[in-house]
């Protein structure tokens, strides 16, 4: 893809009409091509602020009391309704004038909140059900758990973050190779799996690296960041996560957090953090003594 082809493409990327293939490509072209990530970001703060300048807007704003005031009026006539038996014509008329009225308000409440916006909970602007669907209902929801389950939804799934992701290479040092160290014993472990994507992404100001395995059916990623002190195992192995779509298997190494998010089984999602979790550990420990080698020579 060249920079003309992704410029014409912009629009459908952001308002995400294109196909997952497509997708793909401009993700591809924006990771080597600063020029375009410009463009892109760019592009989408003048759509974001012409939004926020319309939901904004006074004439546009519902009543505090909307939802309140429809519930009570709702509960009022069907309340009328089963206690009146016996129903003059005419009061049966008034019942549906109302009723038409009510649905009327309904679908104009509807259209605005979905046409015009509002904060939206996350980078896709799912609705609360979408978001419960890749979501540790035991856990909260900024818990890294779900913001690793989360990247992999809107990262490998869906491809549409708000940033572009970047090579592996700029994103750390610790991270060179790594696609290779992940690769082996995966294949070991489960079978008809290929590399797609390899790179740095961010997601809710969480920092990934982030490799793509996909087979005819099945997505899977393995995810690494920084680990947070405040959420340490301490040496508890691999604890296992289920959602509605998703397993989630994680374990900690050195100073990382590593997850293995797919929609596979938890027993097969188990088995493949299990057969990553050796060659990790040994290429972060030699990562470290050549860090130690390098610091000692200065």
């Amino acid at each position: 893809m060249n920079c003309k082809d992704f410029r014409e493409m912009i629009d459908s990327y952001l308002s995400d009409e294109l196909l997952t293939e497509t997708n793909h490509d401009v993700l591809r072209h924006m990771e080597n091509c600063a020029d375009c990530r410009s463009v892109i970001e760019a592009r989408r703060e003048i759509r974001s602020r012409l939004k926020s300048a319309v939901t904004n807007a006074p004439q546009y704003q519902l009543n505090k009391n909307f939802e309140h005031n429809l519930r009570t009026q709702l509960r009022h006539a069907a309340f009328e309704t089963t206690e009146t038996q016996t129903v003059s014509w005419f009061g049966f008329k008034s019942l549906i004038a109302v009723a038409a009225g009510l649905i009327l308000t309904i679908t104009l409440g509807l259209f605005l909140i979905n046409n015009l916006g509002g904060e939206q909970p996350n980078v896709a602007g799912e609705t609360d059900k979408e978001v419960k669907e890749y979501t540790v209902p035991t856990l909260p929801t900024n818990h890294i758990v779900n913001i690793a389950s989360g990247d992999h939804e809107h990262c490998a799934i869906r491809h549409k973050l708000e940033e572009a992701p970047i090579s592996l290479a700029k994103a750390s040092a610790q991270y060179d190779g790594i696609e290779k160290v992940i690769t082996k014993p995966l294949a070991n472990a489960l079978t008809n799996y290929e590399l797609v994507e390899a790179h740095a992404c961010k997601y809710k100001k969480t920092r990934f690296a982030h490799m793509v395995l996909q087979n005819a059916k099945e997505t899977l990623s393995v995810l690494i960041t920084d680990k947070n002190d405040s959420d340490d195992l301490q040496n508890s192995g691999i604890l296992n996560y289920s959602t509605k779509k998703y397993e989630i298997a994680r374990f900690d190494v050195k100073d990382k957090a590593i997850f293995v998010v797919s929609n596979l089984n938890k027993q097969k999602n188990s088995k493949a953090a299990e057969a990553l979790y050796q060659p990790l550990r040994n290429h972060f420990a030699d990562k470290e003594i050549i860090q130690t080698a390098i610091l000692m020579v200065y």
